[in-house]
Order: C-alpha cells, then structure tokens, then sequence
C-alpha cells in the first residue's frame, strides 16, 4: 500500500504540478475545515486544471502576435463610425469562427482597423481559440520562401491550427503576380478546409 510520502513522486509522474505544489496545503485546510475525501480531491483537480488553462491561455496569446494595448476597452468607439454592439457580438461569440466566415474592415488609414482587428483576436484567445496576427507583406514573403523551398503545403498546414488568422493591411499590398498566387492559395486552403481568414 502506497504512503503519503511516495505522493510527489506519484504526481510528477502523472505530471500534475500543481497538485504536487498544492496537496500539502490543502491537505491541512481539508482537515481544519472537516472537507470530505471528494472535496478535498475536487479542490486539487481544479486548482491543476486552472493552472493549466492560464498556461494555455499564456502560450496562445504568445503565439498570436497580437499587437500590445489594443483591446476593445482601449478603442474609441466615438472616433469612427463602426457599430459598437455588433462588434461586441463578434467579440464575446465564436460561432462566426466555427462557421468560417469571413470579417473584412475597411476604412480610411488610421481609423483604428488594426486595433479593432487585433481586439477581436486578443477576445477570441480569450474564449480559447488559437488566433496569428500578421502583417500581410510578412506573410506573403514567409509563404513566397516556403514555395521556393517546395515546402508551400506543409507551411498551409501548420497555420491551420489556428482558428483565426488576421491579416493586417491586406489593401495595401501591391502584390506581384507570385505574390497573389500564395496569398491566393493561403485563402482558398483555409476556404477549402473550414477556418477563417481576416
């Protein structure tokens, strides 16, 4: 029969850190406040998936690239005709992201289409989705390379792991005909598979 001092070997094993960090801690408030056997393990198993949600969350917005300070409580709704509400929706929802569709803005330069862009990114990493923010121009050139190194299939499958991919300045690229092509085939691969494209 196992003793409690094999416990946090056995966890890290599992790998459960936060459990490991915890158990002793809550093990002395589960006797102080009379929890229950249930309880007690309830409180640990939450506390790990809690830990490691933040860590999710961490590394997804990490990965997205999102622009810093550019959030929708930080825009300025009174600056420029966009409809608040609407937005907001688009915001706190991810059925637009499970049914593909496409949000395109547009405007004159700087009546914040970035900001409104990366705050829709910033909301849905908050709801867990996976989202890369990328100037076009920088995209473009990323997927130009992985065509010249005959690798321009597997660069189109590793975006597709994100929900969400946001191409800033879409109208100002000037592309050449090499240029369409990729950006061309970047769209059409997520069209073609179900994700969503900005």
């Amino acid at each position: 029969m196992p003793h409690t001092e094999t416990l946090p070997l056995l966890l890290r094993q599992l790998r459960l850190p936060t459990m490991q960090r915890r158990w002793q801690n809550l093990h002395q408030q589960a006797l102080q406040d009379h929890w229950s056997m249930p309880r007690y393990l309830s409180v640990l198993c939450e506390e790990e998936l809690a830990q490691r949600e933040s860590l999710r969350l961490q590394r997804y917005f990490k990965e997205a690239h999102l622009p810093l300070g550019k959030t929708l409580e930080q825009f300025d709704f009174n600056a420029c005709q966009v409809h608040q509400a609407q937005i907001n929706h688009l915001a706190h929802d991810s059925q637009w992201l499970e049914n593909a569709e496409n949000l395109l803005l547009f405007g004159p330069s700087g009546t914040g289409k970035t900001h409104l862009a990366a705050a829709l990114g910033h909301a849905q990493v908050q709801h867990g989705q996976r989202v890369l923010f990328s100037p076009t121009t920088a995209i473009v050139q990323h997927l130009q390379q992985a065509k010249r190194q005959l690798q321009l299939p597997q660069t189109l499958a590793k975006l597709d792991k994100y929900a969400l991919l946001i191409l800033d300045d879409i109208g100002y690229v000037k592309p050449s005909e090499s240029e369409s092509s990729v950006l061309f085939e970047l769209i059409a691969h997520r069209y073609e598979i179900g994700l969503w494209t900005t």
